[in-house]
Formats: structure tokens, sequence, C-alpha cells
């Protein structure tokens, strides 16, 4: 069952990604030697300290914008527009290498399953006490999911490249019931598609 504040969460995602897109103006390329057709569709990023692998997923458009992603926390890890000389230029807040976003905050992350702040360290529904795990004991306020919150785990991910005009990555993650002291399993999908 989806929890109440997932909504929001996703909403804000979903927007941020329509605005992207309109922005870049996706649209096919007929043009076999684009940029697109040169990049890397994945490379390795790095490791979790687990050995896990984490990669980037680049997806590119007949504008020269290139979005770069990687699993790990469904994050936007650049977006690279072009100047009037062609030369690229990163355009986000974000993190140059895996190990500063495995020290770092939250810039570019899914942020789940709540964003902002819950004070007490809990909230009750129908009467019962949830408690969520706290960043900090002294304050008692959870905040952007808890310790492990989406932006601090690692994506499944599927790759569907349809032909060299038209690639899309989604990630997927599966919140079990009671990860951070959230009740219930939410199932999460984000797409990002070039068409």
């Amino acid at each position: 069952r989806q929890h109440p504040h997932i909504d929001n969460v996703m909403q804000n995602y979903a927007l941020a990604t329509l605005f992207f897109l309109s922005c870049c103006t996706f649209a096919p390329c007929d043009d076999q030697n684009s940029s697109l057709n040169r990049l890397p569709m994945v490379s390795k990023w790095g490791k979790l300290p687990d050995g896990r692998e984490v990669n980037l997923f680049r997806i590119s458009n007949s504008n020269g914008v290139i979005a770069t992603l990687s699993n790990y926390g469904a994050l936007l890890v650049s977006v690279e527009i072009p100047d009037e000389e062609g030369n690229l230029t990163d355009v986000t807040l974000s993190y140059q290498s895996l190990e500063e976003a495995l020290a770092g905050g939250v810039n570019g992350s899914v942020i789940g399953r709540f964003a902002n702040r819950i004070d007490g360290g809990g909230f009750s529904i129908d009467g019962k006490k949830f408690e969520l795990e706290t960043v900090n004991k002294k304050t008692n306020v959870h905040i952007h999911g808890g310790k492990t919150g989406f932006h601090r785990q690692l994506w499944d991910v599927d790759i569907n490249e349809v032909n060299a005009q038209n690639e899309s990555v989604r990630f997927s993650l599966k919140s079990p019931d009671g990860h951070e002291g959230y009740p219930g399993e939410v199932d999460v999908g984000i797409a990002i598609t070039r068409i």
C-alpha cells in the first residue's frame, strides 16, 4: 500500500522531470553520427562500501544536451548544455564523484519516503504511533526518509534501447514494510525517456 506522503514526493520529481524534458526539447535524431550514438549509454561510477557496483546512464538529444543519471539514489548527476561555441557546461548542483555522493547531502536525488522533516520522532495513523529513525537523538527529528532513505539506496535499473534514436532508463525501488519505521510496502518507479 502506498504511503500517503509518497504522492507529493513523486509529483515533485515528475514536475521537475517534465520541466527538464520540455526545456531540452528532446526529439528524434536522424544523424547516425550524432552525440547520442557516440555516448556510452552505461558506464561504471564506482562501488558502494559493500562492493555493489554503481553505474552512470547517459541520454542525449538532438540539441546536444546530455543528461547523466545514476542508480545510486536515482541521482541526476549532471545536465550538460552546449554554449554558442558547442562547449558543454554542467548546469546542475550535484556531485563530481560517487565518493562525494556517498558523503554528501541530497542534491539531485529522489527523496523518500518523506521529503523534509518530521518532528517528534514519528507520526500517528488512526491512533497508532509509528516511530521513525532520527538523524539526531537530541532533536528527535526525522529527515528525508531517514539514514537509508531513497537517496541512500541502490535502485534497480531497466534499460530499454529501442533503436539509436530512442533510449529510456527506468529506476525502481521496493521499500519494505517497516523500513526506517514507515508502515506498508511501497514500490517506486521512475522512467526517464528520450523520444
